[in-house]
């Protein structure tokens, strides 16, 4: 009976430290852009119907926890997360693009945001709307919203948010 309790135990933790092994890094939120070599991949360029956070600081913050044992963990999150983006025509046909941004931290930030429009060719068909400041309370989520100008040929956006300057 021993034998059969310490080799189920083995074959346990045999497979709880093989899924361990397997386990892949992943990061939270937005990625910073890499340098790319092949400029005939689909991932050269700008990622349409998108949110490109730009500011490093923002992407990257220490979290560090005393737990209760008195041991310091810590990892990296970013500042901010983007909840939700999308794009819509109005009824007098321009786009309205906005973004929900949140956050992560335990105090106030001000953030700004601009927006681009495109053609079905991802060529801009107008230049980038002005920088908007938006304010972010500790922990809690802020709006962006932007109105195209024109009524053309809009097919994508492209909203750029950096650290407010």
């Amino acid at each position: 009976m021993k034998k059969i309790i310490l080799a189920t135990s083995l074959a346990c933790f045999a497979v709880l430290f093989a899924g361990c092994s397997m386990a892949q890094k992943t990061q939270e939120g937005a990625t910073v852009g890499e340098k790319t070599f092949h400029v005939t991949g689909q991932e050269v360029g700008m990622k349409m119907n998108s949110v490109a956070i730009l500011d490093k600081s923002l992407q990257k913050w220490t979290v560090y926890e005393n737990t209760a044992d008195g041991t310091i963990h810590h990892g990296t999150v970013g500042k901010i997360a983007v909840e939700s983006s999308g794009a819509k025509r109005n009824e007098t046909g321009t786009v309205k693009t906005w973004a929900v941004l949140r956050n992560r931290t335990d105090f106030p930030m001000q953030v700004e945001a601009r927006a681009q429009f495109f053609d079905e060719m991802q060529v801009p068909v107008e230049a980038p709307s002005s920088w908007q400041r938006i304010v972010l309370p500790p922990n809690a989520i802020g709006a962006f919203k932007e109105n195209s100008l024109g009524i053309r040929d809009i097919k994508y956006y492209y909203i750029e948010v950096r650290e407010a300057r």
